[in-house]
C-alpha cells in the first residue's frame, strides 16, 4: 500500500511539474509573439536547462535569428543539438540544414543526411523531401534515384509540394521508377497552382497526349497560365500554337507577341523563329536588321543552325545596317547576360 502511495505521489508531482513547464513555455511563447524576447529567454532558459526540448529549440532560434541576443549560429547549433538529440523534429530539420550549408557547424553533408533521416523517420514531410533530395543528387550518400523516389512519395502524400513536383518529373522521365505518364500528369496537376514548370508540363502533356487524352485547347490553357507568369518555354510554345492554329484560331499578332516575349528572355528557339519572321515579313514588317539581331543572339547563345541564315542575310545588308543590327544585339546582351 505504501509503495502504491509513493508511486501515486510521484506521478502527481510529475504531472504538476509537466503542467508548470507547459505554462512557462507558453508564457515565453506569448512574450516572443509580442516582441518581448528578454522575457521569453528568461522563461525558456530555466526549462531548457532542465531538458525541455521545445525550450531548447526556442533559445536556439533566438540565437539563430539574433533576437534579443547577438546573432550566433554556433550557439544556436548547440541548443538545436540538445533538442535534436531528444527527438524534436524541428531541431533535427534545422540541424540538417546547418550541416548541409555549414552554418554554425562545419559542412558535413553526411551528418545532414543523418539529421534529415531522424526527422523523416518521425514522418516529417519536409525532412522526407530533403532526404529524397540528398539521395537524388548524391549529397552525403551514394546517388540513388529509387530511394529518392521512395522518400518523395512519403513527402508527397503529406502534401509537400516540392516533393510532389520532383515526383512528377521522375515519373515523367522514368528516373528511379518506371516511366508513368499518368502518374506524372497526376502529380503535375497537384502542384500546378504553385509551379510554372508544372503548368508548362501539363501543357506539353495535353499537346502530345501523354498520360491524358490529347487536347490542344487545354494545352493552350496551361501554356498561357505559365506564359503570363513569364515562363519563357511556355511563351514560345504558346506562340507556336497561335502560329499553327491549334487549340486557338491562327493569329499572327499573338504568335509574334509570345515569341518576342520568350526571345527577350533569351529563349533561343524563340529568337530563331522571330528572326525568321523578320527575314520573311511574316506577322511583322520585313527587317533584315532585326532578323540579323535575333539570329546573331541565338548563335551567341549556342545555336549553330543559324550560321547559314546569318551569312545569307548579311550578304544582302550594307555596312550601316549590319552595324545597327550589331548595336541592337549588343544592347540586349548587356542588359541580359552581363
Amino acid at each position: 500500500m505504501y509503495r502504491i502511495l509513493v508511486i501515486f505521489a510521484a506521478t502527481v508531482v510529475l504531472m504538476l511539474g509537466s503542467g508548470t513547464a507547459f505554462a512557462d513555455y507558453n508564457e515565453g511563447l506569448e512574450a516572443a509573439q509580442n516582441g518581448n524576447y528578454a522575457k521569453a529567454l528568461r522563461e525558456w532558459k530555466t526549462l531548457a536547462d532542465q531538458g525541455h526540448a521545445k525550450a531548447q529549440f526556442a533559445i536556439g532560434t533566438l540565437y539563430f535569428k539574433g533576437l534579443y541576443v547577438a546573432q550566433n549560429s554556433v550557439a544556436a547549433a548547440k541548443w538545436f543539438h540538445k533538442a535534436g538529440h531528444q527527438g524534436l523534429v524541428e531541431a533535427q530539420n534545422r540541424l540538417g540544414d546547418m550541416y548541409h550549408r555549414g552554418i554554425g557547424v562545419p559542412v558535413r553533408v553526411n551528418l545532414a543526411v543523418q539529421w534529415y533521416r531522424k526527422a523523416a523517420l518521425q514522418d516529417s514531410g519536409l525532412a522526407q523531401f530533403k532526404l529524397g533530395t540528398m539521395y537524388k543528387n548524391g549529397w552525403g550518400v551514394s546517388e540513388n534515384s529509387a530511394v529518392a523516389v521512395k522518400w518523395f512519395i512519403k513527402a508527397a502524400k503529406q502534401g509537400q509540394s516540392q516533393a510532389q513536383y520532383n515526383l512528377a518529373t521522375m515519373y515523367d522521365k522514368g528516373e528511379g521508377v518506371f516511366e508513368n505518364n499518368a502518374e506524372a500528369f497526376r502529380w503535375y496537376q497537384e502542384v500546378a497552382h504553385e509551379f510554372e514548370d508544372a503548368q508548362f508540363n501539363l501543357g506539353r502533356m495535353y499537346f502530345k497526349g501523354e498520360g491524358v487524352t490529347q487536347d490542344y485547347s487545354k494545352a493552350v490553357k496551361w501554356y498561357e497560365k505559365a506564359a503570363k507568369e513569364g515562363h519563357a518555354a511556355s511563351q514560345y510554345y504558346l506562340g507556336n500554337l497561335y502560329n499553327r492554329g491549334k487549340g486557338v484560331p491562327e493569329n499572327d499578332a499573338d504568335t509574334i507577341k509570345w515569341w518576342r516575349a520568350a526571345a527577350k528572355q533569351g529563349y533561343v528557339d524563340a529568337q530563331v523563329v522571330l528572326g525568321t519572321s523578320y527575314a520573311e515579313g511574316n506577322g511583322v514588317p520585313k527587317s533584315s536588321v532585326k532578323a540579323y539581331m535575333w539570329w546573331s543572339l541565338a548563335k551567341a547563345l549556342g545555336d549553330k543552325s543559324v550560321e547559314s541564315k546569318l551569312s545569307e542575310i548579311k550578304a544582302k545588308m550594307n555596312s550601316s545596317e549590319i552595324g545597327w543590327a550589331q548595336r541592337l544585339a549588343k544592347k540586349w546582351w548587356k542588359s541580359h547576360i552581363n
